[in-house]
């Protein structure tokens, strides 16, 4: 296999830029307008990677330094092959004996953007099954934004399913996530994916505008509800606003078991796109399990607080959170 062409073929069919890397940089850093610059250690191999392989490449890969991902070469990938590398942060091409230019395969970059080479792998992408994610597949992203999972057991004990279940989410899940020094890890495309798909709208939906203060709203709400024995979980900013205090709340999300009307607290029903209260019953189960005590109130679990923030498009808020839950500044 004439590496060289490889490059060569990257550059002027996919439009990547290719760069020798240092010593202590790897072997290649690849970057495009769409892929930051990634160094890579390159392995090239003369047989197909099968999936064993590709688990005993990620597992050794997993020790060395975490900016330089391992890139490997193979005459053929399967496409189990291909979701295990990917699952243990390996990216692949396939390079086919006598037609090095005619690669395909996916990099991985070290902040866990995709980018796929080659019509064989963007069709098999465009055939990945779609349909309902369900639920489960959610809180699992949820709960690897809150933390690494150590091994897939471990992950299946947080989400309450089993390892195989779990073994199919991360399949679902498709290289959002990854395997890293830490076991499996999300990367930034997790927090993509879940503003982009997880089902922000329920059945059961009450809309307000109040000119209100939000946070004694929230409180005689919350109190309203304790009295009734009503699970609920407050999100928006008046939760974000007990976690990690930024400005004054300017919208309440109230998840609930069972609806309750504000209009007697001062809130006039309103449609969507001029509310700044909501009021609803989640479909999804996980939701109010995840809840947490901020001093008098009880409030969504940090990340889906941050996804309220984002799916509405505060995005100040939502990234002073996440800011705030990466750095260990969320109370006790």
């Amino acid at each position: 296999m004439l590496i060289s062409d490889v490059w060569a073929a990257l550059m002027t069919e996919e439009g990547l830029a290719v760069d020798a890397g240092r010593d202590d940089d790897g072997d290649v850093v690849l970057s495009a307008a769409t892929f930051p610059p990634t160094s890579f250690s390159v392995k090239s191999m003369s047989r197909a990677l099968t999936p064993s392989g590709a688990l005993r490449l990620g597992r050794n890969a997993a020790g060395t330094s975490g900016s330089i991902r391992l890139l490997v070469l193979a005459p053929s990938v399967s496409a189990e092959a291909a979701r295990v590398a990917l699952n243990n942060g390996v990216s692949y091409l396939r390079v086919p004996e006598g037609a090095e230019r005619d690669v395909s395969g996916t990099l991985l970059a070290v902040d866990g953007t995709l980018l796929t080479v080659g019509d064989r792998d963007r069709d098999q992408a465009a055939r990945r099954p779609r349909g309902p994610v369900p639920w489960a597949t959610y809180d699992a992203a949820l709960q690897l934004l809150a933390a690494p999972a150590p091994t897939q057991a471990e992950l299946a004990a947080r989400v309450g399913v089993t390892q195989p279940r779990v073994a199919q989410i991360l399949d679902r899940l498709d290289g959002r996530v990854v395997r890293g020094t830490e076991g499996w890890m999300a990367t930034r495309g997790l927090r993509e994916w879940l503003v982009a798909h997880y089902p922000s709208q329920s059945p059961v939906r009450l809309t307000y505008l109040t000119l209100v203060p939000l946070v004694p709203l929230a409180e005689r709400a919350a109190s309203r509800l304790r009295e009734k024995g009503v699970p609920y979980g407050v999100s928006g900013d008046v939760a974000a606003g007990r976690l990690a205090p930024w400005a004054r709340p300017q919208t309440l999300h109230l998840w609930v078991r069972s609806a309750i009307d504000l209009t007697s607290e001062g809130a006039t029903p309103a449609p969507s796109e001029d509310a700044n209260v909501v009021v609803q019953v989640p479909e999804d189960p996980y939701l109010l399990r995840r809840t947490r005590r901020a001093r008098d109130l009880m409030v969504l679990d940090p990340w889906r607080v941050w996804l309220d923030l984002a799916q509405r498009g505060q995005d100040e808020a939502a990234d002073h959170l996440a800011g705030a839950i990466a750095d260990g500044r969320m109370p006790s």
